[in-house]
């Protein structure tokens, strides 16, 4: 690989990067659910609102193991939050950035990645309106071969993502 195209890539991923280590807003977590998944392994907290349901099934002809949360707000608006992993995704190892761009690559206006730092690790991200609103992925490497994705729905009218889904992407821990 072209060495200043390398460096170049790095640059940009570390430039445009976000971090979730720290919420815009305090949210109190004390009475949040851990979800802790050895086998997955991962961990983050989750509002009391939120119920579990389990799922599974494959993706691009990968083996997924999905965690589903719904539920709903005082204000009665549903809520969704999927984290699923996809084992064996990336045979090549490559940075999640690149496998991203290698995922997308043959679908016409694939949104381009954001990057973001979850639970230390590089992250690609991107977030499109649909017709049932702002649908957000994450995608985060396991390991070499693995890709944890968190995907979730917020309402159209929501201009940044809310606090409660900022403190739950900054509450994931890896268990390695």
């Amino acid at each position: 690989m072209n060495r200043t195209f390398c460096a170049g890539s790095f640059l940009f991923f570390a430039a445009a990067t976000i971090a979730w280590a720290q919420p815009s807003g305090y949210v109190e977590t004390s009475d949040w659910n851990v979800y802790r998944n050895a086998k997955l392994g991962f961990e983050f907290k989750y509002p009391k609102f939120f119920q579990e349901r389990r799922a599974t099934g494959t993706v691009n002809g990968a083996p997924m193991e999905r965690a589903d949360f719904v539920g709903t707000q005082a204000a009665g608006k549903p809520q969704d939050l999927t984290f699923f992993v996809q084992r064996k995704i990336n045979p090549e190892g490559l940075s999640v950035a690149q496998w991203y761009k290698d995922q997308m690559k043959d679908i016409p206006k694939a949104p381009p990645p954001k990057t973001a730092m979850i639970g230390g690790r590089p992250a690609a991200w991107y977030k499109v309106a649909g017709a049932f609103g702002k649908n957000y992925s994450f995608f985060v490497p396991l390991n070499k071969t693995d890709i944890l994705t968190i995907a979730f729905t917020r309402p159209l009218s929501e201009e940044k993502l809310d606090e409660t889904f900022e403190t739950i992407l900054s509450s994931v821990k890896f268990l390695d």
